[in-house]
């Protein structure tokens, strides 16, 4: 009885054995199938650290966009010779805030929003305001339902102010929008970053500076290599001999005078503005970061 149960046991332990021989297994012909989303819950592997998330779980009315970054890319349907000097000239500016371009989320429906773009004057040291009489509308949307990509849904416009609250690099007095520079036609596109703290990958594909702006807008020749301060103040009762830059101040000259001057030939107006008058084309790329809260209006 004692040998019986010894050679039982060895047995056993062979057909334990993956190969054994002498003992027969039954084989599983039946078809592979993966483990269904129950079978894993234990064993599933941990999310990703953002969770998947995107911009469209952060994004919300009333977050405010600065442009920190902003470059021509070409003027007059060509890298002007000009670009340089105004890339080199408006990146000081924006470092410094005097030029402020800023976006305020103001409603989203479904994959559209509206936005307020306005401008900022520097005021006192590193503090900004809003100066509301160059705020405009536009609206984006995204390119797939629930992107974070998005494009103008029409031409739209801004405003290019730049300077102090005392002292503008742009002397219009007699226009709309004084003492800015007008962008007409304005098609752009742009992303959001997951955590909505940026955006990204802006490009102006497509945008006009009406001819008329050309010598009604002047521009402070000083500002282009130093700061606001070094512009004299605006003067209502300056009037420039030939007829322009009236209301200014000397030290200011025509803005398509001032360009030639600096790029060594006039521009060309090959695109037309929102009226259909002829006006020079632009393109440019931006980024922008989000503010922690609206600035104030300007005193």
């Amino acid at each position: 009885m004692k040998t019986s149960t010894v050679v039982f046991s060895t047995l056993l332990a062979l057909c334990a054995l993956p190969f054994a021989v002498g003992c027969e297994n039954e084989v599983d012909d039946s078809a592979n199938i993966l483990p269904s989303n129950d079978m894993m819950v234990q064993d599933a592997a941990p999310p990703a650290p953002d969770g998947g998330a995107t911009c469209r779980d952060c994004l919300e009315v009333g977050m405010w966009y600065r442009f920190d970054t902003l470059t021509v890319e070409t003027l007059a349907g060509e890298v002007h010779p000009a670009v340089p000097t105004l890339n080199a000239a408006w990146a000081a500016d924006v470092e410094n805030k005097e030029l402020n371009i800023l976006f305020e989320i103001m409603a989203i429906e479904g994959d559209t929003i509206s936005i307020r773009a306005i401008n900022a004057a520097l005021l006192g040291e590193g503090d900004i305001c809003l100066l509301p009489d160059t705020a405009v509308d536009l609206t984006i949307a995204s390119d797939a339902p629930g992107g974070c990509e998005f494009t103008t849904t029409e031409p739209a416009g801004i405003n290019v102010y730049a300077g102090t609250t005392d002292h503008s690099k742009s002397c219009a007095p007699n226009r709309p929008i004084a003492n800015s520079i007008p962008v007409e036609q304005l098609q752009l596109t742009n992303g959001v970053n997951a955590d909505c703290s940026r955006i990204t990958t802006g490009k102006v594909v497509e945008a006009a500076i009406p001819a008329t702006a050309l010598t009604e807008v002047c521009t402070c020749l000083a500002g282009l290599t130093g700061p606001a301060t070094l512009c004299p103040e605006l003067d209502a009762d300056y009037a420039a001999d030939n007829g322009s830059c009236a209301g200014c101040n000397l030290g200011y000259q025509p803005l398509g005078e001032l360009v030639a001057l600096v790029g060594g030939s006039e521009l060309k107006t090959e695109c037309t503005d929102a009226a259909g008058g002829p006006a020079v084309c632009l393109s440019a790329s931006f980024e922008a970061v989000r503010l922690d809260a609206s600035p104030a209006n300007c005193p």
